[in-house]
């Protein structure tokens, strides 16, 4: 806020006493001049998020055509036996076995593994499950991507990759 004087006349003296209260008095009542208002009051920043894991909430469950037992029809799964996948499991013939969350349905179906199981020493969080149909459309093998975290998730990096087929 600015004060206003007034030159010094002995005459014009209570003028500039009196532009200085009225001045003083109209600055403290809210009257600015433009270049003076106060700036206006912005609104809260918003608000940090943390970074999330990897959703949690069920996107879609498992086709009934999914929920049976596979045998390893790739090399590399013969070392872990048949993968039998349950409404709320999965479990391998080597003895692992993990309760799931279907996170996506997308190019298969991704399950979020809660005990995270071990193969050839690696963590594998994630797997993802493609079914293959045969000609008359019914699944006959699926296929299966499996992944050491979320960001070789994202990535589209497996770790390993196999087909089981049903006997």
């Amino acid at each position: 806020m600015a004060l206003l004087f007034v030159s010094a006349h002995r005459h014009s003296r209570p003028l500039g006493v009196g532009l200085i209260i009225l001045t003083l008095g109209l600055g403290g009542c809210g009257w600015f001049s433009p270049l003076e208002r106060p700036p206006d009051p912005s609104p809260d920043p918003p608000a940090v998020e943390a970074p999330r894991p990897a959703p949690t909430e069920p996107e879609a469950p498992l086709p009934d055509n999914l929920v049976q037992q596979w045998e390893p029809l790739s090399n590399v799964l013969l070392t872990f036996g048949p993968m039998t996948v349950t409404p709320d499991q999965v479990q391998w013939g080597s003895g692992q076995t993990s309760d799931y969350t279907v996170i996506s349905a997308d190019d298969g179906y991704v399950l979020a593994l809660t005990d995270i199981p071990n193969f050839y020493d690696t963590p594998n969080p994630y797997i993802r499950l493609i079914p293959k149909t045969s000609e008359m459309g019914e699944t006959t093998a699926v296929e299966v991507a499996f992944y050491e975290s979320e960001a070789s998730l994202k990535a589209g990096e497996y770790i390993m990759y196999g087909s089981y087929f049903l006997n």
